[in-house]
C-alpha cells in the first residue's frame, strides 16, 4: 500500500464554490508541491451551498466526502457529526495507517477528539489547529453557564486535545494564554492565513475625492457573533443623510429577508468565487464589520470576513460602541487594518487614513510558508 503524507480531517472544509474560508485549501495547495494530502470532510454542512462541488484541480490533493445526514438544528448537527466520526473510524480507519501526519481543526471539538485519539493509537504525529476557543465561545456568544453539562463535556475534550497533540497551531495570536490557563505545556505556533489570491487590488484612494461614490461591502454569516443587525441598522440610518454611498451585502445562513433599500443590494448564499469576481470587477472602498471586544478576544481575533477584506487590500471599518473604542484590545492590535468607529458618529466624508502600522498580508506569506515547511518535514 502506497504511503501518503498528510491526512487532514475537517467536517466544514470548503472551497471557493462555497462561502467558507479557504484557509486550509491555500495551505494545502502550497504544501502539495512536495506532499501528498488526503482531505476527509462532510458532504453536507451549513458552510456549503446545496449541491456545490469541491472542485479542486490538484493531483496531489485527494478529497474524500463522507455522506453524512443533513441538518437544520443543533441536535441533528450533533447526530450528523457523530455519524461522520463513526464512518471515519471504521470505513476510513486505514488512512491513519498509511499517513505520516494527522491534521485536524477546531471547531468542532468532537471530530478533532476522534482524530486525535486515532492518531495517538497509531502513533502518528498529530497537529491540532485551534481557530475558535471552544467551549469559551459558548459562554461569549451563547450565554451558557460554566456549570452547564455541555460546557463541562467540551472543557474535558478541550483539555484532552491540547494535552495529546504533538503541536498546536492557531490563527489566534495569543492562544498560548489559554494553554497557560489550563496548565498545558505544548508546542504552540501562531499561523495566520496565506494570501494566495491571484489578483491584487490597490487600496482605495478616495479620501480627497469627495465627489466620488463610495462603495462598501459586507460579506458574512448573519449571526449573533457577527452583529449584522448593528450593520443593517447603521446602513438604514446613514443612507438617509448621505447619497454618495453604495452598499453591497453578501449574506449567508440568514433566517431573515431584509428589506431592500435605495443604496443597498443584498445577495444571499453566493459562493466565495462569485464574491471574488464581483470585487475584481468593481472598485470597493471599505468592508464592514461590527466587532465589540469580548474577554474571549484576549486570545486573538481573526474573523473570516476581516481576513477576506485584508487579503483583498480593502480598508476595514469596524462599528463598535463608544466604550469599546477606548479598549486596550484595539490600541494594542498592531498590523491590523481596522478603523474603529462608533456608528452614531461615522462620517464617510471625513474618514481617517489607513492604519500606519498595517502591513499587507502578502508581507507575511514567506514567514507562514516557512512555518508550514517546519511542521511537515
Amino acid at each position: 500500500m502506497t504511503s501518503k503524507n498528510i491526512l487532514f480531517i475537517h467536517f466544514y472544509f470548503t472551497s471557493q464554490n462555497s462561502f467558507g474560508n479557504t484557509r486550509h485549501l491555500d495551505y494545502f495547495n502550497y504544501l502539495s508541491n512536495k506532499q501528498k494530502i488526503t482531505i476527509v470532510t462532510s458532504k453536507n454542512n451549513h458552510l456549503r451551498n446545496k449541491n456545490s462541488k469541491l472542485s479542486i484541480n490538484n493531483k496531489n490533493l485527494e478529497i474524500i466526502e463522507i455522506n453524512n445526514i443533513s441538518y437544520n438544528n443543533n441536535l441533528f448537527r450533533l447526530i450528523s457529526i457523530l455519524q461522520f466520526c463513526l464512518i471515519l473510524s471504521t470505513k476510513y480507519l486505514f488512512l491513519f495507517k498509511i499517513n505520516k501526519y494527522v491534521f485536524s481543526t477546531t471547531p468542532d471539538l468532537i471530530v478533532s477528539f476522534f482524530s486525535t485519539y486515532l492518531a495517538k493509537t497509531y502513533k502518528i504525529k498529530n497537529i491540532l489547529e485551534v481557530r475558535d476557543v471552544w467551549p469559551k465561545t459558548l459562554i461569549a456568544h451563547k450565554n451558557i453557564s460554566k456549570i452547564n453539562p455541555i460546557y463541562l463535556i467540551f472543557l474535558y475534550i478541550e483539555k484532552y486535545l491540547y494535552k495529546n497533540s504533538s503541536v498546536i497551531i492557531s490563527n489566534l495570536q495569543y492562544f498560548n494564554i489559554r494553554l497557560k490557563e489550563l496548565q498545558v505545556k505544548n508546542n504552540f505556533v501562531y499561523m495566520p492565513d496565506l494570501n494566495l489570491l491571484k489578483f491584487n487590488r490597490k487600496a482605495s484612494n478616495l479620501f480627497n475625492k469627495k465627489k466620488n461614490k463610495i462603495n462598501i461591502i459586507y460579506c458574512g454569516i448573519d449571526n449573533k457573533a457577527n452583529n449584522f443587525q448593528v450593520i443593517y441598522e447603521f446602513i438604514k440610518k446613514i443612507c438617509l443623510t448621505n447619497n454618495r454611498l453604495n452598499f453591497n451585502i453578501f449574506l449567508y445562513n440568514s433566517k431573515n429577508k431584509y428589506k431592500s433599500l435605495r443604496c443597498v443590494k443584498i445577495k444571499y448564499q453566493k459562493p466565495l468565487k462569485y464574491v471574488l469576481n464581483f470585487i475584481k470587477k468593481n472598485q470597493i472602498d471599505f468592508g464592514l464589520t461590527a466587532i465589540n471586544y469580548k474577554p474571549l478576544y484576549k486570545y486573538g481575533c481573526s474573523p473570516r470576513k476581516y481576513n477576506l477584506y485584508r487579503n483583498l487590500n480593502i480598508q476595514n471599518i469596524n462599528l463598535c460602541t463608544k466604550k469599546n473604542l477606548k479598549h486596550d484590545f484595539w490600541r494594542n492590535s498592531k498590523n491590523i487594518n481596522y478603523l474603529n468607529y462608533n456608528p452614531s458618529f461615522l462620517d464617510f466624508n471625513n474618514i481617517s487614513k489607513i492604519n500606519p502600522t498595517y502591513k499587507h498580508p502578502s508581507f507575511f506569506n514567506n514567514k507562514i510558508k516557512s512555518k508550514l515547511n517546519r511542521l511537515f518535514i
